[in-house]
């Protein structure tokens, strides 16, 4: 009687290590478990710096358009206070350009820290129906493809208020260390 209570502890013993394998691999396989998103933008598949970013100075993020069509300068809108009139372009411009500003003033007090801006040049890689989220180096990090219908937008300009939120308050480069 004793030899079967020492077995049962054992198999007990190894069942409590198994069990649970065995349960996260059926929850793995029968697709019950879905993985949870933490950014709302395509993450770049490739690096894209932009040149000569380092010499200008940029806040910790900034908000990137490139255009289809050039312009005649770069174009920063937070030092831009008539943007309707800042420069003219066509509607899918205009509309991304009421867009951006929307965004912006969306951040409320944490405006300080973004930089919004319209390239001029066409830069490899980088679609002109999109925005993308530039690190302070001129690392693309993210894209948010936009689509052509204004109204389309609105789920895709909130993620990219939310992954500014997030990347900010997560952000240790700009904490003093003493």
């Amino acid at each position: 009687m004793l030899n079967i209570k020492k077995n049962w502890v054992g198999y007990l013993f190894v069942l409590s290590f198994i069990l649970p394998l065995l349960l996260a691999y059926v929850v793995l396989k029968t697709g019950w478990y879905q993985a949870g998103v933490n950014n709302n933008g395509l993450l770049m598949r490739s690096e894209i710096f932009l040149e000569d970013w380092r010499e200008s100075k940029h806040k910790s993020w900034t908000v990137l358009y490139v255009p289809s069509q050039n312009l005649k300068n770069n174009i920063n809108l937070t030092d831009v206070v008539d943007l309707e009139n800042s420069v003219s372009c066509n509607q899918f411009c205009e509309n991304t350009k009421y867009a951006i500003n929307q965004t912006y003033a969306a951040l409320g007090k944490k405006q300080n820290k973004v930089d919004v801006l319209i390239l001029n040049e066409t830069v490899v890689g980088l679609n002109p129906t999109s925005l993308y989220l530039v690190d302070r180096f001129g690392l693309v990090v993210f894209e948010y493809p936009l689509q052509i219908e204004f109204e389309n937008n609105f789920d895709t300009l909130k993620g990219l208020i939310s992954d500014l939120k997030k990347l900010l308050k997560n952000a240790r480069s700009e904490q003093k260390i003493s």
